[in-house]
């Protein structure tokens, strides 16, 4: 597999798909160059894990001199102002499983429409699977075909009956099968493989595309900011080791085999930032008799996710899959040693022993590593300068440096 890069810039506000299609059309003969790209998702901002890929495209390729357009239902003004052209499209939004069903249907045939309608006002058209399915470039967040068997890990088989699975599965299908002609943009090695064999794709339109962090944003906090942070969050300045995992699929990332892990480990204390139902999780750890030392603090925005990583000892990921792990890399970069399982792009950029520890998927691994780090201070400081030097060369500005290349930009 190859090698990938990008650039940027460019937008124009609308309220709804007529006012939209017609604005459009007054500007379409100001025509398209080379250096126009779009990019199609339903929000950008720099919270969400997608969200936030998509934003670091826009911001990038608009600082190297592209015309930047945005097709979006949600745009953050930090991301706004770096585009040309911002197309609004609507994306519904469903609160049964039935109603996201229907609603991802309908949005994804909506953007598509508006990207075929308008091709040649777009340029070059990059998008995600699910958000449109014609683009000349797709991102490929995951491959959730490969992923199934980890939700449905636990005796969860019920995830096989989930009709929004199946659309994800049948929008990859779509656009990496059926849009022979587009690119694949992978953020891992295992992650192309995956979607290679899954779905039949050609090697020669896989290339690797590692997600990366702001180099500039997460780094390393002085003691002093440390207690200060932990002293907000009432956590003990230094009398525990504050182990910090940051999810969204509370089951799928780990959660229970660290809290399963507590008991055993009095002077822990685990932190758990992420938006999922905690309800669950609360349970075990009350059962387990360590509710007093887990502490769940909610989805976090851009500056309480920097203060987490730096108001935590550790950071611990021990999830059944992942396509590449954006937290873990952000966890590094902050100088904190990472406990992590050998899944998609972390067994690229974490060597255990080294960078972090790698661990196998049980009570008792993620215990042991968990002990180590607890006990050892020099240890901590070790691996965590070691990660954080590896970190370094997955900065936006350098992995994007590539896209065009592979583009043929």
């Amino acid at each position: 597999m190859k090698d990938v890069e990008y650039r940027g810039d460019a937008v124009h506000m609308t309220d709804d798909g007529k006012k939209h299609e017609a604005n459009v059309r007054q500007t379409a003969g100001e025509g398209a160059s080379h250096r126009t790209i779009t990019f199609v998702y339903q929000r950008f901002n720099f919270v969400g894990g997608v969200e936030r890929i998509f934003s670091e495209y826009v911001r990038f390729f608009s600082t190297n001199g592209w015309r930047v357009n945005v097709v979006a239902d949600e745009i953050v003004p930090e991301v706004a102002e770096k585009c040309s052209r911002i197309f609004k499209l609507p994306a519904l939004k469903g609160r049964s499983r039935a109603g996201r069903f229907f609603a991802d249907l309908i949005t994804m045939r909506r953007y598509t429409r508006f990207v075929r309608r308008h091709r040649d006002d777009l340029g070059y058209v990059v998008s995600i699977p699910g958000a449109s399915a014609r683009a000349d470039a797709f991102i490929a967040g995951s491959c959730h075909f490969a992923s199934l068997p980890s939700l449905a890990a636990g005796g969860r088989f019920y995830v096989y009956l989930n009709p929004n699975h199946w659309l994800c599965v049948f929008n990859e299908y779509f656009a990496y099968k059926v849009s022979a002609g587009s690119k694949i943009l992978a953020p891992s090695r295992r992650t192309a493989e995956e979607i290679r064999t899954s779905y039949g794709v050609s090697p020669q339109r896989i290339h690797l595309v590692p997600f990366g962090l702001d180099a500039s944003r997460f780094v390393p906090v002085d003691a002093a900011t440390r207690e200060r942070i932990r002293g907000g969050w009432n956590l003990p300045a230094t009398d525990s080791v504050v182990f910090l995992i940051v999810a969204n699929e509370f089951v799928r990332k780990g959660v229970a085999l660290i809290i399963e892990s507590l008991p055993a480990l009095p002077d822990c204390i685990v932190v758990v930032a992420g938006r999922d139902d905690p309800s669950s999780m609360q349970a075990l750890a009350g059962k387990f008799g360590v509710a007093d030392r887990v502490r769940f603090i909610g989805s976090l925005g851009a500056a309480d996710l920097t203060a987490a990583y730096g108001a935590a000892d550790a950071f611990i990921f021990p999830t059944a899959y992942e396509s590449f792990g954006m937290v873990c890399i952000e966890a590094m970069s902050c100088g904190l040693p990472v406990v992590v399982t050998r899944v998609g792009g972390i067994e690229d950029y974490v060597v255990d022993g080294d960078s972090g520890l790698v661990v196998s998927r049980t009570v008792s691994a993620v215990r042991t590593a968990m002990e180590a780090l607890a006990k050892d201070a020099e240890l901590r400081r070790r691996l965590g300068g070691r990660g954080r030097m590896a970190a370094q060369s997955y900065d936006w500005a350098i992995l994007l440096r590539r896209v065009p290349e592979i583009c043929e930009l």
